[in-house]
């Protein structure tokens, strides 16, 4: 229970965060459409952004961070927040997060309203570990009214490996309270300094040319041609494949520790390589029947327990479906495939009649956060990659060192998860502030009714 001075000030700030609400909506959206336009010219570039997503602070995160400041020299409220807006992307490459940030600088359409430095936790990490470099801007709108407005917001860029353990560290000694040994503590900063040395690691890695794949074009059109003869097929089958998995992923008892869902239906280069590998035709029929994984989905989740917990409640919804039923599964969770790649992988039959006559295959891969870490460095670097450097030799290092770098993550999740078994008590429930506040101001007004009626 809060004191009334505090319910007083919590009640205010509410209040100021729904006057705003519809601001802040429209700098999410703004920013949102913002850095997808820098994403391209960084995709341009031929650099890979490996997640974006964002949030808006719910009304009890809100209420719940300004308590915590309440009373501190750091004293929060709604004008001081830099972060109810909060976009977070995730790089491959330390190199590439200094050239999205040059990006960023030279936007017109944001203000960058604190050295850019200032909160570049890479070049100087916390004491917990944790690694990112936030940028705090300004994004400027004029709204219905015809008045201009400028609502703060955060972006978070750090790597895939830096976000790990952001993510761990985050459950532990944020939401836990910091409710951990020292031992562990320990444990997570050696964990941290781990996962930078990769990363550093494969920075310094060649990367392969762009554009450097002698492509046959008649070849490339041909298979257009023919893939765009089954362009309504795959629309159905990705509508309703995507609608069936996400309903799966949504109806899970753990879905919180589900991370990424994605879905894509190969480029019409993929599809090219991917025929002539298999010695097929450049024709429909191949292309729909011959190939497995033109429709794909990919599914992340925290750690292991979760990917095989999260598999045997997936296996049994697919036995209950009419719609799909499993041709093959491929288990490398705890046993690497001889390339280092750790995953789960089911290739479903779509078998609706009214569709197709005979069942279409798709992919489905199963994996963690770490593991998908790895798949992408893989995916950017080596799968389809041989010929893309100009050096061969840098291709034969790269291979090499991907597959020797497979056992060492393998064993920081181990870690990870050990860490974790430790502090399972320590996470706390957010306090509901909002039910609080709401309750304390209904009391208010039923006092000065009763007082009206005396």
């Amino acid at each position: 229970m809060l004191n009334k001075e505090k319910l007083e000030f919590l009640s205010k700030q509410l209040h100021e965060y729904k006057y705003h609400y519809d601001e802040i909506l429209k700098a999410n959206e703004l920013l949102t459409d913002i850095l997808d336009e820098l994403k391209e010219d960084f995709k341009k570039a031929d650099n890979v952004v490996a997640y974006h997503d964002s949030r808006i602070k719910t009304p009890n995160s809100y209420l719940n961070k300004i308590l915590k400041h309440y009373g501190t020299n750091d004293e929060l409220e709604y004008d001081k927040m830099h972060d109810i807006v909060a976009h977070r992307i995730v790089f491959l490459n330390l190199s590439d997060i200094n050239e999205f940030v040059n990006l960023l600088v030279n936007c017109k359409k944001i203000n960058i309203i604190e050295p850019i430095d200032k909160r570049d936790y890479i070049k100087n990490k916390k004491e917990s570990g944790y690694r990112s470099h936030h940028i705090i801007l300004e994004v400027p709108f004029v709204d219905s009214d015809g008045v201009e407005q400028r609502v703060k917001a955060e972006i978070q860029l750090r790597t895939i490996l830096q976000d790990i353990f952001a993510r761990e560290e985050h459950k532990l000694s944020y939401k836990g309270n910091g409710k951990i040994s020292e031992k562990d503590k320990k444990a997570l900063i050696d964990l941290s300094d781990e996962l930078f040395f990769f990363d550093t690691s494969l920075d310094r890695m060649a990367r392969p040319l762009k554009n450097t794949n002698k492509v046959n074009k008649k070849e490339l059109e041909k298979v257009l041609k023919e893939f765009n003869k089954t362009a309504d097929l795959y629309g159905i089958m990705y509508q309703d494949l995507n609608k069936m998995i996400q309903e799966f992923c949504d109806e899970y008892d753990k879905k919180a520790d589900i991370l990424h869902i994605e879905s894509r239906i190969k480029s019409i280069s993929s599809i090219h390589r991917k025929l002539i590998k298999k010695k097929l035709r450049f024709k429909s029929d191949d292309i729909v029947y011959g190939l497995k994984d033109v429709l794909g989905f990919k599914i992340v989740c925290t750690d292991i327990g979760t990917v095989k917990d999260f598999l045997n409640y997936f296996n049994k919804r697919i036995e209950e479906s009419d719609k799909v039923k499993i041709n093959e599964q491929s288990d490398h969770l705890d046993v690497a495939k001889p390339s280092g790649y750790r995953g789960y992988k089911i290739n479903l039959d779509y078998c609706p009649r009214y569709v197709a006559d005979k069942p279409i295959t798709t992919e489905v891969l199963v994996r963690t956060m770490v593991q998908d870490a790895w798949a992408l460095q893989q995916d950017a670097r080596v799968y389809n990659k041989e010929n893309c450097y100009e050096n061969s030799n840098d291709y034969v290092v790269n291979e090499y060192a991907l597959r020797g770098l497979s056992f060492p993550l393998h064993r920081v999740e181990m870690l990870i998860d050990d860490v974790k078994g430790h502090n399972v008590s320590n996470e706390t429930n957010t306090n509901n502030l909002v039910k609080e506040v709401k309750e304390y101001e209904m009391n208010k007004k039923l006092k000065l009714i009763k007082k009206d009626e005396e």
